[in-house]
Protein backbone atom coordinates (compact mmCIF):
# COMPACT_ATOMS: atom_id res chain seq x y z
CA UNK A 1 0.00 0.00 0.00
CA UNK A 2 1.71 3.19 -1.23
CA UNK A 3 1.82 5.80 2.36
CA UNK A 4 -0.04 9.37 1.71
CA UNK A 5 2.00 12.49 1.86
CA UNK A 6 -0.70 14.55 3.70
CA UNK A 7 1.43 17.59 3.86
CA UNK A 8 2.29 17.29 0.33
CA UNK A 9 -1.68 16.31 -0.83
CA UNK A 10 -2.94 19.45 1.31
CA UNK A 11 -0.23 21.75 0.15
CA UNK A 12 -1.50 20.97 -3.59
CA UNK A 13 -4.81 21.34 -2.41
CA UNK A 14 -4.50 24.95 -1.52
CA UNK A 15 -2.46 25.70 -4.61
CA UNK A 16 -4.99 24.34 -6.44
CA UNK A 17 -7.79 26.75 -4.51
CA UNK A 18 -5.28 29.37 -5.26
CA UNK A 19 -5.31 29.32 -8.51
CA UNK A 20 -8.87 28.58 -9.01
CA UNK A 21 -10.14 32.01 -6.72
CA UNK A 22 -7.59 34.03 -8.76
CA UNK A 23 -8.96 33.25 -11.65
CA UNK A 24 -12.98 33.58 -10.69
CA UNK A 25 -10.94 36.65 -9.57
CA UNK A 26 -10.44 37.96 -12.35
CA UNK A 27 -13.50 36.79 -14.51
CA UNK A 28 -15.57 38.66 -12.14
CA UNK A 29 -13.14 41.55 -12.83
CA UNK A 30 -13.13 40.84 -16.47
CA UNK A 31 -17.56 41.01 -16.21
CA UNK A 32 -17.45 43.99 -14.53
CA UNK A 33 -15.07 46.01 -17.08
CA UNK A 34 -17.74 43.97 -19.76
CA UNK A 35 -20.25 46.77 -18.98
CA UNK A 36 -18.13 49.78 -20.27
CA UNK A 37 -16.04 47.86 -23.30
CA UNK A 38 -16.44 46.19 -26.09
CA UNK A 39 -16.66 42.02 -25.73
CA UNK A 40 -12.94 41.90 -27.94
CA UNK A 41 -11.58 44.55 -25.20
CA UNK A 42 -12.88 42.89 -22.61
CA UNK A 43 -11.95 39.33 -23.59
CA UNK A 44 -8.03 41.21 -23.81
CA UNK A 45 -8.78 42.65 -20.40
CA UNK A 46 -9.47 39.44 -18.47
CA UNK A 47 -5.84 37.70 -20.71
CA UNK A 48 -4.12 39.90 -19.36
CA UNK A 49 -5.15 39.81 -16.27
CA UNK A 50 -4.67 36.25 -15.60
CA UNK A 51 -0.96 36.28 -17.77
CA UNK A 52 0.08 39.65 -15.71
CA UNK A 53 -0.27 36.81 -12.41
CA UNK A 54 1.37 33.91 -14.06
CA UNK A 55 4.74 32.35 -14.36
CA UNK A 56 5.23 33.95 -17.67
CA UNK A 57 7.53 36.69 -18.08
CA UNK A 58 6.12 39.89 -20.01
CA UNK A 59 8.82 39.90 -22.60
CA UNK A 60 7.70 36.78 -24.11
CA UNK A 61 4.13 36.72 -23.34
CA UNK A 62 2.48 37.62 -26.49
CA UNK A 63 -0.51 38.87 -24.90
CA UNK A 64 2.12 41.75 -23.46
CA UNK A 65 2.94 42.81 -27.18
CA UNK A 66 -1.05 43.29 -27.69
CA UNK A 67 -1.12 45.54 -24.91
CA UNK A 68 1.54 48.50 -25.86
Amino acid sequence: MKKVDTAKAVNNIGVFLLLAGSIAYHVHEGFKARKEQSPAAYGLEISKSIFHHSIIPSETNPLFLLSK
